[in-house]
């Protein structure tokens, strides 16, 4: 990784702790050596150290801004922070209104889809699966289905709640896909929100490496963000 974008990624994750530091320091008025150290003056009001603390986080994602609208090549430090949205998109377990909806949605429309499209059923493979919430639709059509998502926490909800024996969830990249086929292929590879958080540049390789690990026959399924 280069200069610029290790140095993105280190404001980010300081513009992060900053969030932390804020909401500790409102529950407690204890100024810890952090704050001290962030703020790089000791300051005794509490008002005075959270204004200064979120003036210096503001700052922090002004400049991280200004390079990512810029034109240096700052793909490292933007595909860094949708794998950490992802890794904890799914720490809070309860099932939110949006998942409730979500899943209602694949569960009407999804099999009517599969079943005009697809004429094998015996392999899918879900990449973004993250709690399993289409994996499991998946397994009712087909014989066996894999999940892979980038969140740890995503796949361990999975695995958790996981009663079917047709599915397997993988914390593993996408272009690992491949080495988790137990027979030629899949017939069906869906990929929901893969493509709206890739970079256009990289949407070929993304679909060749999908075209490697399909049956002849097969389909791809993926979402995509609608143009305005």
């Amino acid at each position: 990784m280069d200069k610029l974008n290790q140095e993105l990624i280190n404001k980010i994750e300081l513009s992060f702790k900053i969030d932390e530091l804020i909401e500790n320091f409102t529950k407690n008025s204890d100024i810890s050596n952090e704050v001290i150290e962030i703020l790089d003056e000791n300051l005794k009001d509490k008002e005075k150290i959270l204004e200064r603390l979120k003036d210096k986080k503001t700052a922090l994602i002004d400049e991280i801004h200004l390079y990512l609208d810029s034109i240096y090549d700052t793909d490292e430090c933007e595909n860094y922070i949708i794998n950490r949205y992802w890794q904890n998109s799914y720490k809070n377990k309860t099932p939110t209104y949006f998942q409730k909806a979500y899943k209602l949605y694949y569960e009407i429309f999804f099999p009517k889809i599969l079943q005009k499209y697809c004429n094998n059923f015996d392999t899918a493979l879900e990449i973004g699966c993250g709690n399993g919430i289409i994996t499991e639709i998946l397994a009712k059509k087909f014989k066996n289905v894999i999940g892979i998502d980038l969140s740890k926490n995503g796949v361990n909800v999975a695995n958790k709640n996981n009663k079917l024996k047709n599915v397997k969830y993988f914390c593993d990249d996408a272009k690992n896909a491949k080495k988790y086929i137990s027979g030629s292929g899949y017939n069906l590879v869906f990929a929901s929100d893969i493509m709206m958080y890739s970079q256009d540049k990289n949407l070929k390789a993304i679909f060749e490496g999908f075209l490697s690990i399909i049956n002849p026959g097969g389909g791809i399924a993926y979402e995509r963000k609608r143009e305005k």
